[in-house]
């Protein structure tokens, strides 16, 4: 993928439980760390619905 789209910016949207959430961030705080010049920058965003 990152071949095709290069440095670009992608939203990552997270509805779902606390520990979803936070394995997502993980994930994208790992990719962040190792990432390549010409990779995507990923930015995590969440959001819960209690009732």
């Amino acid at each position: 993928m990152s071949e095709k789209w290069g440095n670009v910016d992608v939203g990552v949207l997270v509805c779902g439980p606390p520990t979803l959430q936070s394995s997502v961030a993980q994930e994208i705080r790992s990719h962040s760390l190792t990432r390549k010049p010409h990779f995507p920058i990923f930015h995590f965003n969440s959001h819960s619905f209690d009732l």
